[in-house]
């Protein structure tokens, strides 16, 4: 059996690295977002680096499992007014977090 971790939706209820250390070489994809648990609702989930997943413990964790493959961007909720900004803020946080999970730092 294999799982399809999502680091945003595990906020309200756990740690993401605890579940990835839990869950191990049985996750086959992550999807990567992020949550903002002094919202805690829907509108909470935001790109990766703007809410509360600690993402180097989150790199880290995937690191020692390890995770080779693909990380899935969601974002939730788009930006209104422009997707050029969407995908380079975007990009860049995908930047960093790859920086991460190779042991680098988050200078991106």
């Amino acid at each position: 059996m294999q799982a399809h971790f999502d680091t945003g939706n595990v906020v309200l209820f756990g740690y993401p690295e605890h579940w990835i250390a839990i869950l191990g070489k049985r996750i086959a994809t992550v999807h990567v977002k992020d949550f903002k648990k002094e919202v805690g609702t829907l509108q909470g989930f935001c790109l990766p680096l703007e809410g509360d997943v600690n993402w180097p413990k989150v790199m880290e964790a995937l690191r020692n499992i390890p995770y080779n493959d693909y990380l899935i961007a969601e974002f939730i909720p788009p930006y209104r007014h422009s997707s050029e900004a969407l995908l380079a803020n975007l990009s860049y946080n995908l930047d960093v977090l790859i920086n991460l999970i190779q042991g680098g730092d988050a200078k991106g």
